[in-house]
């Protein structure tokens, strides 16, 4: 069976994960992988989805995968398993988070002046939000 794979997991997405793997030099080789995920947190909050199914993928030729259309602001548990003839290896785990998403907010009485070499721009913010420059 090939060694546990050394797991690597980068949020660099809203809404993906990217996920990368190497087998240690002294495993036998990988004729495929398994990586699965599972929502753990949503919104920083733990969350009743987190006790369902993992979601499972085949990957096989390749040592990435992007993990798509998950929720923004949320941490997902991701693990990765190698096989081959032999066998399975142990599985490795990480646990990573997608970026929040830019709430919206709609902006009233928005005007701009010109002050010397600069503008500044003012305008009223939605959501029972004070007045900010910006």
């Amino acid at each position: 069976a090939p060694s546990q794979p050394v797991v690597s997991v980068m949020s660099e997405a809203v809404r993906r994960l990217d996920v990368s793997w190497v087998l240690p030099q002294d495993s036998s080789r990988a004729d495929s992988y398994d990586v699965k995920y599972q929502l753990a947190k949503y919104k920083a909050c733990d969350h009743p989805a987190a006790q369902q199914d993992w979601v499972i993928l085949p990957v096989n030729n390749t040592n990435s995968v992007e993990l798509e259309d998950l929720k923004s602001y949320a941490t997902y548990n991701v693990c990765v398993t190698a096989k081959n003839t032999g066998g399975t290896s142990e599985e490795t785990c990480s646990t990573a988070s997608t970026l929040q998403e830019a709430p919206e907010v709609q902006v009233n009485n928005f005007n701009c002046t010109a002050e010397n070499i600069s503008t500044v721009c003012t305008g009223d913010l939605s959501n029972e939000c004070e007045t900010y420059n910006g």
